[in-house]
């Protein structure tokens, strides 16, 4: 992935997606979880991302590989953490959901920057961040709703 984006670009999505599954496990659990396996799924996500945006572009066997890889990858994560209590799945999905978001918006590959590719990445962009937001605010509402109560 460093090869074809830039080590700037992995960094970012690594320190964004940890941020930002830590903060969705904060969000979700009265306790507060911490860890590195948040960012290594938005890793995964964002190759997910990647896969989604430039799906035609790929070889079709490499694409079934790498759609394969990751699902089984993405999979065993969340079911290991299903099976034990040590394990914080909150932060595991943050960290995926906010890397796909950052899949679609910011990663593509280094000599791709036309004009017509940066107007559909900043459609693009957008769109990705608002179902980010979306996504977080209804996980709030709907598995958070005693700690939106307003007391009188």
């Amino acid at each position: 992935m460093e090869a074809l984006f830039g080590a700037k670009k992995i960094i970012f999505i690594y320190l964004v997606s940890g941020i930002g599954g830590n903060l969705f496990s904060s969000l979700m659990s009265d306790n507060l979880g911490i860890g590195a396996s948040t960012s290594i799924m938005g890793i995964l996500g964002c190759m997910v991302g990647f896969m989604i945006m430039h799906w035609n572009r790929l070889p079709k066997q490499q694409r079934k590989l790498m759609l394969c890889f990751m699902i089984f990858l993405i999979l065993y994560t969340l079911l290991f953490g299903m099976a034990s209590n040590n394990i914080d799945n909150n932060g595991h999905i943050g960290g995926l959901v906010a890397g796909v978001a950052l899949g679609f918006s910011i990663l593509s590959p280094k000599q791709e920057q036309n004009d017509a590719n940066r107007k559909m990445r900043f459609e693009q962009k957008y769109a990705a961040w608002f179902l980010l937001t979306i996504f977080v605010l209804g996980f709030a509402v709907f598995f958070w709703p005693q700690k939106w109560i307003i007391l009188s």
